[in-house]
């Protein structure tokens, strides 16, 4: 059957995928030439398609809009505290506003991978057909993921259309399929794309751009895992909302069937010993930089699965979210429109080696300083202005491209700390507590960090919270956090645990009562290179009560006639805590409790030769405080912080309604998520 009209749709995405690949297939014949028997007769053709499914498995959706609102990550938009993004971050949405293009994506992508199934499915089964149709697997079971973690019950399809009836009403308008059988399907396909995709040692892959059977089980264990894990569920017959509820499947015995093939695909791979932890005290720093750099040698041992960006033609912004921003330069402009929440910065262990990795204490900052030079810097940021770190521009390669928005990262999918972490999991749920395997995952991570010495709770409860908390540490900002806190029942624990904190630390109560209100930085310049490997900038804490002497030196901000004088406090400061105080080194006051654009800050830098305190990140934290000041209202940041969250009602996306091509009014079929029907929380 001649299907060219398929080909024509799927052929440009097949072919930017070749072309965007490290191999070269710039020389290949455009899709739309052919029809699809004669792509999938022909080896190199075939190959080349289910190369092109990879393209599309992650939209900027996922980095840009449903990154934030987990505990860990803000949205700092410029439209502030109304904007679109700030409200979807904060629970804010209604069918009118959310997310649709992910839904439309993951739907291509899963009609290509149908295709490719099919089409595969009908050669004689050779190892690297059999290799191929288990890569389409994978994708497609990702794109699935992507979609249940949104949405909940979707329609699931596993035919391409070329094999239907077109004039069927319920194949141009399907109905939400349970997404219990949905994930049944594709974790059987996980099961059989790991028996037939080899190891990558035996496929001599250079990077983890290309799915083989280490990523294929990593996938299967965190498949598994959502399957039996919890997640927003209500009757999808009555729609009724009073059946909405966060729970698991009805079926006690397949969860635990789930998570022993979520223990058995995650030990198969820790027991195949090809990949791990990149060890060492600056293992975690290492493993990030070498991604940022594309030291792919380094990073893969690692990463398990990323998706190719690099060159021209398909590079995408991710990094340039959740970043810390650049007015210019070599890197060029570059604005961050995601921060750190305060209380999650803070609760790292001191000798956690992830907390300047993933929470950079600078933003770059280019031009208008007092020398004229045009000099690069990494100035110091209050505690409401804490930018990410683990993709940050420094670290990038050179874009050699026409946009400073490409940066050349690939898009990670899965890497080994999740492995260990997911293992944990199900080896807890299936003992009902830790069981030994348990533990010496979880220490394992905790291992390379640095803080082995935590405790571990010995009962089930305990030891989830544990692991929530463990994840919030290593995996935040990598787009999956927020749907793994739903998965172990977390998500709301999480976040009602950030607003609290977030009001303590504008109280001055419990463990923020003698907060460091006023922190020195050392001026520091940046080398303005790609590759320039900075961690954090040198700083010291002055202790409220232990420092209240040195505190009382510079709690009035500097004037111009006196920055000679006020330098010299500050380096006898930095000394008396036991810093090198070389020739040149300037030391300037933060108070960390202010806005970044404070007066008293914005005096303090002008100090050591700042004309303007700004950075090139989103407005909605620049000017945020967890000072009350003297009317003693709570900052609006905290009041806003998830103010549209309702438990078991906001843990999945509605569908968007608004324009032509919105889910709901292209499939009349479709029912929307109770609660949202009348388009308000």
């Amino acid at each position: 059957m001649k299907t060219k009209y398929l080909a024509n749709i799927l052929g440009g995405l097949v072919l930017l995928g070749a072309m965007t690949s490290c191999e070269d297939y710039l020389d290949m014949p455009n899709f739309t030439e052919t029809d699809e028997e004669s792509v999938f007769a022909d080896d190199r053709l075939a190959e080349a398609f289910v190369r092109g499914c990879y393209r599309d498995l992650i939209h900027k959706e996922q980095w840009y809009q449903f990154l934030a609102g987990d505990g860990t990550v803000y949205s700092c938009e410029d439209g502030g505290l109304a904007g679109s993004k700030y409200n979807i971050a904060n629970y804010g949405y209604a069918p009118d506003m959310t997310l649709s293009t992910s839904y439309t994506q993951s739907n291509k992508v899963i009609e290509s991978c149908n295709l490719a199934i099919y089409r595969l499915g009908q050669r004689a089964q050779s190892d690297d057909v059999k290799r191929l149709i288990g890569e389409a697997k994978v994708i497609r079971a990702l794109a699935y993921l992507t979609l249940i973690r949104m949405y909940g019950d979707v329609p699931a399809s596993w035919e391409p259309m070329v094999v239907k009836d077109p004039t069927d009403a319920d194949v141009l308008f399907p109905k939400r399929v349970s997404r219990d059988i949905i994930y049944d399907h594709i974790v059987e396909d996980l099961q059989e794309a790991a028996h037939d995709i080899p190891w990558k040692s035996e496929l001599g892959y250079t990077s983890a751009e290309r799915l083989t059977k280490n990523a294929a089980l990593a996938v299967l264990g965190r498949v598994a895992c959502y399957a039996a894990g919890y997640s927003l569920r209500w009757n999808l017959e009555t729609n009724d909302v009073a059946t909405m509820s966060v729970r698991r499947r009805d079926d006690a015995a397949r969860v635990t069937e789930l998570y022993q093939i979520a223990s058995d695909a995650c030990k198969e791979l820790i027991t195949q010993g090809e990949n791990g932890l990149i060890k060492g005290a600056s293992g975690f720093h290492d493993l990030f930089y070498n991604f940022c750099q594309r030291n792919f040698g380094v990073s893969d041992y690692e990463m398990l699965f990323s998706i190719a960006e690099y060159g021209e033609i398909t590079n995408a912004d991710f990094p340039k979210y959740l970043n810390v921003g650049s007015e210019g330069g070599e890197y060029g402009r570059y604005r961050a429109l995601q921060s750190m929440s305060p209380v999650y910065y803070l609760s790292f262990d001191p000798k956690d080696t992830r907390r300047d990795v993933t929470c950079a204490n600078f933003g770059c900052f280019y031009g208008n300083v007092n020398d004229k030079e045009g000099t690069q810097t990494n100035i110091g940021v209050t505690y409401t202005l804490v930018p990410g770190g683990k993709f940050r521009i420094p670290w990038c390669t050179a874009y050699e491209v026409s946009s400073t928005s490409k940066r050349n990262v690939n898009l990670p999918v899965i890497r080994y700390a999740e492995v260990l972490l997911n293992y944990a999991e199900a080896e807890a749920y299936l003992h009902n507590g830790p069981s030994a395997a348990a533990i010496s995952a979880l220490k394992e991570v905790r291992s390379r960090a640095g803080v082995d010495h935590l405790p571990i709770a010995s009962d089930l409860e305990g030891f989830i919270d544990d692991l929530a908390q463990e994840r919030m540490w290593e995996l935040s900002g990598e787009m999956l956090l927020k749907t793994d806190l739903i998965r172990i029942n977390r998500l709301a624990k999480v976040l009602a645990a950030d607003k609290q904190g977030s009001i303590d630390m504008v109280n001055r109560a419990g463990k923020y009562a003698n907060l460091p209100q006023y922190r020195l930085y050392k001026y520091t310049k940046d080398e303005n290179k790609w590759g320039y490997d900075i961690l954090a900038i040198d700083y010291i804490d002055l202790d409220p009560v232990a420092d209240a002497a040195e505190i009382a030196q510079i709690k009035s901000a500097p004037t111009a006639s006196g920055y000679d004088a006020y330098l010299e406090k500050t380096a006898a400061i930095a000394r008396a805590h036991g810093k090198n105080v070389g020739s040149g080194d300037k030391w300037y006051p933060i108070d960390m409790y202010l806005g970044f654009q404070s007066d008293y800050n914005k005096k303090s830098m002008a100090m050591v030769g700042y004309t303007s305190n700004d950075l090139c990140i989103g407005n909605a934290m620049k000017t945020a405080t967890i000072n009350k000041g003297r009317g003693g209202s709570m900052p609006g940041w905290v009041t806003g912080l998830y103010s549209g969250f309702v438990e078991n009602r906001s843990e999945l996306l509605p569908f968007a309604n608004l324009n032509a091509s919105d889910p709901m009014v292209t499939n009349p079929n479709l029912t929307q998520l109770p609660g949202y029907a009348t388009g308000a929380q």
